[in-house]
Order: structure tokens, then C-alpha cells, then sequence
């Protein structure tokens, strides 16, 4: 196929023989050209809930992550790289801003924490944003018109265990 690539993997190359684990070899051809062409659509689909996201509210990394069926950390790290709406309404599951968040604009230098309060989000004295104001995966889902976030997340996953 073209384009597609191989993997190579040893399993316990380096067991001792008193082991008698042997050395085993398996390739893996790699994502078929379908499935390459659907890498997105779950950030997408976080792009569209974002857009959604309202002024005066926040959400977390957990609460996306159960939206798009991926991990809180998945959804931090592709923030830190790639533009996406209304950034700054995403706080740790605290409500807190992440320490060493930035904003992907040069130039820019007021805190998140700072633009959110113009919105309307109220925080505690701890820096905290208002719990009340946090939409869950499912008001996401809801916004954006998706459904069950649960749906296409990890089997028996909650919000509350990603959060």
C-alpha cells in the first residue's frame, strides 16, 4: 500500500536465557488509508464544542476528553500546539488556570484567568473559577447537538473520572 508505514517491535530481546523467553518478531503494516483520513474528526469535534463554549462559562480538559472519547492529557497537549476557540474557557479540573498556559498569539500578555473574569466567570480567592459556571461533556454534547459524549467515549467512562 502506498504511503503506509511498517512497524518492527521485539518483544524481550534482552531476556536472559533462563528465562527461555525466545526473541519474537511481529510487524505491523500500519492505519489503512481509511482510518488515516479520520485522525480529526475528534478534534473536530473539539473545536466545534469549544466555539460553542459560552462567555461567563469554563470548561476542563477532562470534561473534552470524555467528549471526544481521548485523555485530559491528549486534549492539553493539542491545545499547546494547535489554535483552537475560546482556549482560555478550559482550566484544570480545580477551575484553576494550568501553570505555564500561554497564548499561541505573539504579543499577547494578559492572563486567561483576567479575560475570563471580563466575561463574567467569577473565581475564588484561591484563583479558583466558580464550579458553577463549569459545563460537563454532556451540556458540550448538548450544544453542539452530538449526543451521549458517553457514546463515544471509553466504555464506562464518566466525566467525574476524567475531570
Amino acid at each position: 500500500m502506498p504511503g503506509s508505514a511498517c512497524w518492527t517491535w521485539l518483544s524481550a530481546p534482552s531476556a536472559p536465557p533462563a528465562w527461555g523467553v525466545a526473541s519474537t518478531q511481529a510487524t505491523w503494516p500500519g492505519p489503512e488509508e481509511k482510518v488515516a483520513n479520520t485522525v480529526d474528526e475528534p478534534w473536530e469535534l473539539l473545536a466545534a464544542a469549544l466555539a460553542e463554549l459560552p462567555a461567563g462559562s469554563w470548561t476542563n480538559y477532562g470534561e473534552l476528553a470524555v467528549l471526544i472519547g481521548s485523555g485530559s492529557r491528549a486534549v492539553g497537549a493539542r491545545m499547546a500546539e494547535v489554535p483552537v476557540p475560546n482556549a482560555h474557557r478550559v482550566l484544570q479540573v480545580d477551575g484553576s488556570v494550568a501553570e505555564g498556559i500561554s497564548w499561541l498569539e505573539e504579543g499577547r500578555t494578559d492572563a486567561p484567568w483576567q479575560m475570563l473574569a471580563s466575561e463574567g466567570v467569577t473565581f475564588d480567592e484561591r484563583g479558583r473559577a466558580d464550579p458553577a459556571q463549569r459545563l460537563t461533556a454532556e451540556q458540550l454534547s448538548e450544544l453542539i447537538g452530538n449526543g451521549d459524549p458517553n457514546d463515544t467515549a471509553e466504555v464506562g467512562a464518566t466525566s467525574a473520572e476524567h475531570s
